[in-house]
């Protein structure tokens, strides 16, 4: 218990210790909150002004591009087009790019009168064909408009109160064919849709202020040019820059130079970082919130405190619970496989040895009594040495299964020809191929070295030429071969008999699923040699692959890792 107060009131001093340095470091905290906010904003504020720069250059560069190419019309047709022909080329290329927006087209001759005038519902929508332009622009504008004619760039003026009620941008170049000056082109477009994109992106939160003027001294926005003359609306701009009473300083300006006219555009946050208010705001939540911590956080040390050793106790109990369930769980899955194995092994002696012994039996006791014939005797003599064979066969199965299931059958790899193995093993079946008029190959390279443990994998090979005897079709061949394949050790053999199919092949390896089928001379069979092998070849940490088609026959592979031994000599030769 004093060790538990003790380790409290050195945790409560820590909490003082904390609040303290909370206290003196918390407007520290704010002053730096404030620079980095300040800091974001000045970037947020360069990306908006170089989005203002590049969509306003952007919508006068399509603009002029459109110009462009109703210049190369007026220039390069047959004809000089009529203003029905224009109107309809141009009505075509709106199409094309789907700008449904105002534009005003007007042809005027060297003389500086409309000829031509419409816009995308009307002709002559400002009543000016046959008017004078002189009647309606300054000296200093006709001038510019007498170099207009004598240069064939895109020239832009400064932006107009229209009688159609927008801000209008217009431009001006001059049609020359064949060397002589016909006149003029004057396309006016709405100002508010070159910059829509800029509106468009923040989506009317109003972030960004923008300010737009020619030379520094005309300023215009999406409503109304400021320079006195009349506006044909009542609408206001509402993102007007002046509507927010902002200090020059507070905006970045920029300057574009953009077929011969200067613009000057300027971008500015909307508000301050922090007011007054707000900073006083914020101050106060930080302490609450500061406060507010170390108070739940005193909470959870007292109460960790108080409940340690409780804790410590429930972990200890919970690991003892966790070792035993394990170890429970162990002891089960022991319990299961050696039950399996017991009734497995029962069930062969009950049925698979029985059955042979007591034909044994039988034939003895009919050669005894000398009731059968030679021939029957010798038929009787066959098949008792198959049924001798049979329980031979899995009496050494059963016996290697049950020492493996035991733990008794411990690994025991040496290093040893596997081609004196194939033939030692093909030697010991060849009479029983023979009845079947089968032919026994072995592919095996002479050279080749197999590490392994030679008892297992003599019954391993045992058992896989076994049973393609047992399924080979008479007069056919058998094939054992062996390869390096991905630094493992492959061995396999091959027979042309009834394969399997795809149930089968699931139920090869299951010790426990009664699936036994008998050969092509009807001769039976346990299903516990391919468990035998499987169980072997995982003992090496190999795998066993089968590929089979039914009625075409199978092959068995071996795959062993770091199964080959290569002596010294050969090193240097490749196999």
């Amino acid at each position: 218990m004093k060790l538990v107060i003790t380790s409290f009131r050195r945790e409560l001093l820590i909490l003082g210790l904390i609040l303290l340095f909370g206290m003196l470091f918390l407007p520290v905290v704010i002053g730096m909150i404030e620079e980095k906010e300040r800091e974001a904003s000045d970037t947020r504020l360069e990306k908006a002004h170089e989005q203002a720069l590049v969509t306003f250059r952007g919508g006068i560069e399509r603009f002029a591009t459109l110009m462009s190419g109703i210049r190369s019309y007026m220039v390069s047709s047959p004809e000089f087009p009529t203003q029905s022909e224009l109107r309809h080329y141009v009505a075509y290329q709106l199409r094309d790019i789907n700008y449904a927006e105002n534009l005003t087209i007007s042809f005027i001759d060297t003389s500086h009168v409309f000829r031509y005038s419409f816009d995308r519902r009307s002709i002559d929508p400002g009543r000016l064909i046959g008017t004078s332009v002189k009647s309606i622009r300054d000296q200093d504008e006709i001038d510019r408009l007498n170099d207009v004619l004598n240069d064939e760039q895109l020239h832009l003026f400064k932006p107009i109160n229209l009688v159609e009620g927008y801000v209008g941008l217009p431009i001006n170049f001059s049609i020359i064919r064949d060397g002589q000056v016909c006149g003029y082109i004057a396309a006016i477009i709405d100002f508010s849709t070159l910059v829509a994109p800029l509106y468009e992106v923040y989506e009317g939160k109003e972030e960004f202020v923008y300010h737009f003027s020619v030379e520094g001294l005309l300023d215009f926005d999406r409503s109304q040019v400021y320079d006195g003359s009349r506006v044909y609306h009542n609408e206001v701009d509402s993102a007007f820059y002046q509507h927010y009473n902002l200090a020059k300083s507070s905006f970045k300006y920029s300057t574009l130079d953009l077929y011969n006219l200067e613009f000057m555009i300027g971008s500015a946050a909307v508000g301050e970082i922090f007011s007054g208010a707000t900073k006083d705001a914020l101050s106060s939540l930080l302490y609450v919130w500061y406060f507010l911590l170390i108070t739940f956080f005193a909470f959870s040390v007292y109460r960790l405190i108080r409940f340690r050793q409780l804790n410590i106790r429930l972990n200890e109990s919970n690991q003892t619970i966790r070792v035993q369930t394990e170890q429970l769980e162990s002891q089960n899955a022991k319990l299961k496989k050696v039950v399996h194995t017991k009734d497995k092994l029962f069930s062969i002696i009950g049925h698979d040895l029985k059955g042979p012994l007591t034909s044994l039996i039988t034939i003895v006791s009919l050669a005894e009594s000398n009731k059968i014939s030679v021939d029957e005797t010798r038929s009787f003599i066959h098949d008792a040495g198959a049924a001798a064979k049979h329980n031979l066969d899995l009496l050494d199965n059963l016996l290697r299964w049950s020492m493996q299931n035991s733990g008794a059958d411990q690994i025991r790899k040496t290093s040893f020809k596997l081609f004196e193995l194939a033939s030692s093993t093909k030697d010991q079946l060849q009479v029983v191929a023979s009845t079947k008029n089968l032919h026994i190959v072995n592919e095996v390279d002479e050279k080749l070295m197999l590490h392994a443990d030679y008892q297992m994998i003599s019954t391993v090979l045992r058992n896989l030429i076994s049973n393609a005897i047992k399924f080979s079709f008479p007069g056919r061949s058998i094939t054992i071969g062996a390869r390096e394949e991905g630094g493992k050790a492959v061995v396999s053999v091959s027979d042309s008999g009834v394969g399997m199919n795809e149930e089968e092949l699931n139920a090869l390896f299951q010790a426990g699923t009664d699936v036994v089928r008998r050969g092509t001379n009807d001769e039976p069979g346990t299903g516990l040699g391919l468990v035998v092998v499987n169980d072997f070849i995982q003992r090496h940490k190999g795998e066993l692959k089968v590929y089979s088609e039914e009625g075409k026959g199978s092959t068995f592979e071996v795959w062993l890792p770091n199964g080959w031994y290569i002596p010294e000599e050969l090193l240097q030769t490749e196999f």
